[in-house]
């Protein structure tokens, strides 16, 4: 079965306040980030995204593509990228507009380079019993995104801050990619996961 006849709503964007409304959290799209961003971690922040609908439907579709393996800090995972769904255009523009206003209102970045920053959005999958080291992201800004809602294990780690983070379903955590957030990925102990990590950086 091709991907889009499994759930064809879910790549409709034709409308795209109709998709936002189908697939996203309405406290996101409210702009209301006092009322929903938190700061987890030293500078890790967590807010709604994805709701549960959307998510499952996702995973049901991701589960059936044919994926690539990559190395990610000695791990073999499975990847993927949103452009293979048709998908790549719709989160971009969320990040642009909403995601990047966030970013703004948590750390004052200034200046031109900041508002050019483009995400190179990713789908990854980690076995049962793969985990990921630690290790930090050569980018600017990093977004996680945990799609499926029964794996366990998997914990994010911040060392540096002696934080571990157990991801929602549906929920981005935004960090910066570079020297201050050196992360890793615990072992996933059930099931696998599945999750979108969204890597934002400028020429």
């Amino acid at each position: 079965m091709e991907y889009k006849e499994l759930y064809p709503n879910l790549f409709d964007a034709t409308d795209m306040g109709a998709w936002k409304n189908r697939n996203i959290r309405k406290e996101f799209l409210s702009y209301e980030w006092d009322m929903m961003v938190q700061e987890v971690a030293p500078d890790v922040f967590e807010f709604p995204f994805f709701n549960k609908e959307f998510c499952d439907k996702f995973v049901d579709v991701i589960k059936t593509t044919n994926w690539d393996q990559v190395n990610r800090w000695g791990t073999p995972v499975d990847s993927s990228n949103l452009k293979v769904f048709g998908l790549d255009d719709i989160m971009k523009h969320l990040i642009h507009d909403y995601i990047f206003s966030i970013v703004q209102k948590e750390w004052r970045l200034e200046g031109q380079k900041w508002k050019l920053m483009q995400p190179d959005n990713n789908i990854l999958k980690l076995k049962e019993g793969q985990e990921i080291r630690m290790h930090h992201d050569y980018i600017h800004i990093s977004l996680y995104c945990k799609l499926d809602g029964y794996s366990e294990g998997g914990e994010l780690i911040f060392d540096k801050y002696n934080k571990v983070i157990n991801p929602k379903q549906g929920y981005i955590y935004m960090y910066p990619g570079q020297i201050t957030h050196r992360y890793g990925m615990r072992r996933v102990s059930n099931g696998d996961r599945y999750f979108l990590m969204s890597y934002c950086t400028s020429d």
